[in-house]
């Protein structure tokens, strides 16, 4: 029961945002009364942070599986690019700003993600592309680590990218071509031109 109402409430989450949607909504989805759904989670800041705790070992888990099967540094970031694609999909674009706002317990969890196991994931990568020669040898992996990282901030701060004018899923894959294009030598751009292409046409 408690699997299936993280669940079926990130659902909600992500199509109306957190601060509208309330416990009876969530109960009223389930198909529970409110006094089910409280004997497992007290409020909805604790629901809130198991969500996310349950989303983040979701990602970290795909994300080591997609490692294991990726042929090169660069295969890594495409697979990575198309999970983001899907993560942020027709996502509502306050969830993220709700969240920030009035859950800070779980935006501490999520920035201890980022500049945990985000930050390994991004230094290892770029270690590994330097390794096959399809990323500049001359990197400084501890620079381009943070300026990455500071780059996925910044596409969830509202005041730069506003979501009036601006797709959290485009914005997200601009960001990460662009890193793409800035780290690879001429032998690993052209290893990125092909993923592109079969990301086109698969």
């Amino acid at each position: 029961m408690q699997e299936n109402i993280l669940i079926e409430s990130f659902k909600l989450f992500h199509q109306f945002g957190v601060k509208s949607v309330t416990m009876d909504d969530i109960a009223k989805k389930l198909s529970i009364s409110k006094k089910t759904l409280y004997k497992h989670f007290s409020n909805k800041k604790e629901l809130v942070f198991h969500i996310m705790q349950m989303q983040i070992k979701g990602t970290e888990s795909r994300c080591k599986d997609m490692f294991s099967k990726a042929d090169n540094a660069i295969h890594e970031l495409f697979l990575i690019r198309e999970m983001v694609k899907k993560i942020f999909h027709n996502m509502n674009p306050s969830l993220l700003y709700d969240i920030q706002k009035y859950h800070p317990k779980t935006w501490k969890l999520m920035e201890e993600h980022q500049n945990g196991f985000i930050r390994d994931t991004i230094a290892d990568n770029l270690q590994k592309g330097i390794d096959e020669g399809l990323y500049r040898e001359s990197l400084d992996i501890n620079i381009l680590t943070k300026l990455r990282l500071e780059e996925m901030k910044a596409s969830f701060n509202i005041e730069i990218f506003s979501p009036l004018e601006y797709n959290i899923e485009q914005v997200q894959i601009v960001m990460m071509e662009h890193f793409i294009l800035g780290v690879t030598t001429l032998k690993g751009h052209e290893v990125g031109i092909e993923y592109q292409k079969k990301l086109r046409n698969p």
